[in-house]
């Protein structure tokens, strides 16, 4: 799908492939590198090829999490990936009517509707018609850090709403503790 970026410039949204694993990646990288709204370090992060084998195999066709499981989306724009998102179904069968979802914007590509393209892609997929016998989702869920502003303002924009807070679950580098929200959007 093409998205017409708030400074003009075009992107493109589109599930992940495997030609992708270098510059998600460096998105990730650059994310980590960020800190904001992460609750990891470059340490965590797998080098590559072990980061394609344990984080990026699983969104490929075939892997674990997709299908009528989950999918994995990209924004790219001049063919760099600048966005990620991804949205998977709960495993257990008491819960297979409940996603999480999870997005990424490159520092450099934010504020220009990426974000919120993503997670319109992702909420279109958790609303489409139930596959391969699965029940339809009826509630999606993510995790934001309460000094995220910006994250939780698009959230709230489509449809999401406060469930809970982990007080203090999150611990900055430089050791302050930061609430993690827990936000969901349930079905009509």
């Amino acid at each position: 799908m093409q998205f017409t970026c708030r400074d003009g410039g075009v992107a493109h949204v589109r599930p992940i492939e495997p030609r992708d694993a270098d510059g998600v990646h460096a998105l990730f990288l650059a994310l980590i590198d960020d800190g904001r709204g992460q609750v990891m370090q470059r340490s965590d992060l797998p080098p590559r090829p072990q980061w394609d084998e344990r984080d990026l195999a699983v969104w490929l066709p075939g892997g674990e999490r997709t299908g009528a499981r989950g999918q994995r989306f990209l924004a790219l724009r001049d063919h760099e990936v600048v966005g990620e998102a991804s949205i998977h179904r709960f495993s257990p069968a008491f819960l297979r009517h409940g996603a999480i979802i999870s997005v990424g914007i490159h520092p450099k590509a934010q504020g220009l509707g990426l974000g919120r393209a993503l997670v319109e892609t992702l909420l279109a997929w958790a609303d489409a018609p139930p596959r391969d016998g699965e029940p339809a989702i009826e509630r999606v869920e993510l995790y934001v850090r309460a000094d995220n502003p910006r994250a939780i303002a698009l959230y709230r924009s489509v449809g999401f709403e406060e469930e809970g807070r982990r007080r203090g679950f999150v611990r900055t580098p430089d050791g302050e503790c930061v609430d993690d929200l827990v936000l969901t959007r349930r079905t009509p």
